[in-house]
């Protein structure tokens, strides 16, 4: 099963820390220039599990 971070809400939510956002931008950059992809920390796990969607087929 694939899953989406809602980047949107990921954003615009208050309890989000703006490092946690940085950082998914950050691998989302790496991911679309052919980069090595950072692995994601533990605690933000929590943060864009709360976002995550099941990709539409």
């Amino acid at each position: 099963m694939t899953y989406v971070i809602n980047l949107w809400d990921l954003i615009h939510d208050p309890d989000v820390p703006k490092d946690v956002v940085q950082r998914f931008l950050t691998r989302q950059r790496a991911r679309t220039t052919g980069r090595t992809i950072p692995d994601i920390p533990a605690e933000d796990l929590p943060h864009l599990e709360r976002h995550a969607r099941e990709s539409p087929p």
